[in-house]
């Protein structure tokens, strides 16, 4: 049985390590998932989703070393709602997401820089300090369940109240932006 690759990714831990190869059974959902390390013999290596800053699906593993990201979003945007992603190493992201669930280890954020050598990007939440999705700051601490958008969505932690910080003007409980409901 012959296994399909696709996915250029390079894998960055949360020791500052990073590993790059393809894979072809990444899943959200999942916590492990299989890269085949670029210029090894080793065949596959399993990869613990918790253990990683992020993964990025890369364009090119050579990309540019040039090139700066934008730290703005394009007077044009894509579909999705603004992200700012700040990681516990300082690294500050910016892009799109369509949907963020805490169920997952992480979410997918689309770069807002159009010339970005990553197409996408995989967050893990356990590595950031900061998260702020359309001006409103979202709780990272554990047990939060979902968090969705306006239109239909909705902000929810199990246990207690659902607070949102809207990036330093204080706690609120909803918002024309955001509605916040308590999971039971």
């Amino acid at each position: 049985m012959s296994i399909r690759l696709h996915g250029k990714l390079v894998v960055h831990e949360k020791d500052g390590s990073v590993l790059k190869g393809i894979t072809s059974d990444f899943l959200a959902k999942r916590h492990t998932f299989h890269l085949k390390v670029r210029n090894s013999e080793n065949g596959f290596r399993r990869i613990h989703t918790p253990t990683l800053k992020a993964v990025f699906f890369v364009k090119s593993f050579n990309g540019n070393e040039n090139h700066h990201e934008k730290m703005t979003f394009p007077h044009d945007p894509p579909p999705g709602k603004r992200v700012k992603a700040t990681f516990i190493d300082g690294e500050t992201m910016y892009g799109y997401t369509h949907m963020v669930n805490h169920m997952q280890s992480g979410f997918f954020l689309v770069p807002a820089d159009p010339t970005s050598n990553n197409e996408r990007v995989f967050v893990v939440f356990d590595a950031l300090s900061d998260l702020v999705i359309e001006g409103v700051r979202v709780p990272l601490q554990v047990g939060i369940a979902a968090i969705g958008f306006p239109g239909g969505d909705r902000i929810s932690r199990t246990g207690g109240a659902a607070d949102v910080d809207r990036a330093g003007q204080g706690a609120s409980s909803g918002s024309p932006h955001i509605l916040v409901n308590q999971m039971r």
